[in-house]
């Protein structure tokens, strides 16, 4: 097992593996499994670990800490009552549209039925 650095050419970042190498019997040939540790701090020259524990919260929208939840629970309450109201509405709408459909159609037959 072995360490490996590679820079990715766009950003200029080098990133951090682990390397192990395998005989694949398949292809009858060695091959290498690498698994990301980090990148190199340019400023420090440490590894930076990367990945989902590394990583620090992008806003302090993302932290928790002051957080009301009660209040987000009835705001959340009342859209969803909004929501549910708003497809009754379209749900009405919608039944009275077929009704107005149908009586076209039923027009439509008649009319048909003395141009025959």
């Amino acid at each position: 097992m072995g360490i490996t650095k590679s820079t990715d050419k766009k950003t200029g970042i080098t990133y951090v593996y682990s390397s192990e190498s395998y005989w694949d019997k398949d292809l009858k040939a060695p091959r290498n499994r690498k698994k990301l540790i980090g990148k190199i701090d340019k400023e420090t020259g440490e590894i930076v670990p990367t990945g989902k524990r590394g990583r620090k919260p992008k806003n302090a929208a993302c932290s928790q800490e002051g957080t009301d939840y009660k209040a987000l629970y009835e705001e959340a309450k009342e859209q969803l009552l909004q929501k549910e109201q708003d497809i009754q509405a379209l749900r009405s709408e919608l039944s009275e549209l077929k009704a107005s459909l149908k009586q076209a159609d039923q027009r439509l037959e008649k009319i048909r039925s003395i141009l025959k």
